[in-house]
């Protein structure tokens, strides 16, 4: 099963998924401190790429 990653709501599906908390772990992984914060960097173009990688390595191992 392959899950492309393009935007938040597929972040928080994955991380559903696997069982973490949406309000505090998610956002803990990439190096934010909300879940708003997380978000708002995804519509960065810049900071999306390098969250989209960590959640590929993240994720996929």
């Amino acid at each position: 099963m392959k899950i492309e990653i393009n935007t938040f709501e597929d972040l928080k599906a994955l991380a559903i998924v696997k069982g973490l908390k949406i309000s505090t772990e998610l956002p803990g992984i990439f190096g934010y401190k909300s879940r708003w914060g997380l978000k708002q960097a995804m519509k960065n173009p810049e900071k999306k790429e390098i969250i989209i990688k960590k959640a590929n390595i993240f994720f996929k191992t």
